[in-house]
Parts: C-alpha cells; structure tokens; sequence
C-alpha cells in the first residue's frame, strides 16, 4: 500500500471525489493509499454530484473509507 493520505468533503451537492453538483464523476482510479471520502449535500463520496450520472471509477487497492451526503 502507497503511503499518501486524502481526506477530501464535497461541498453544495458535489462529491467528495468526482463531480460537482449534477455533474459525473468522469474517470477515477484509486491504486493505493488511505482515502476518506464524505459528499456534500446529497453528493456521493466517490462519484457523481447529486441527480449526476456515475462516470468509471476503479479501485485496485488501498484503504478506502466512503460515505454519502445527507439530503436536507
């Protein structure tokens, strides 16, 4: 396992790794490391922006945690 560290938060319904607001994530590709990822409002946390498609995202190895924003 690589030795960086993410911890990144989506903000107004973006992901915390992707897309922002009603955006796709596009590619994403995670090999190695510790990632945290948290959405913002009703963003995912690896991924697309709310009401956003998903895009290719490919995790091969690492220690990822992720969690979903919380629609208000």
């Amino acid at each position: 396992m690589g030795s960086g560290k993410l911890e990144a938060t989506g903000l107004n319904e973006g992901a915390g790794i992707g897309g922002g607001g009603k955006q796709k994530a596009g590619i994403i590709t995670i090999e190695s490391g510790v990632i945290h990822a948290t959405g913002g409002n009703g963003g995912s946390g690896i991924g697309s922006g709310i009401d956003a498609e998903g895009g290719k995202i490919t995790i091969k190895g690492g220690e990822v945690t992720v969690s979903g924003g919380i629609v208000m």
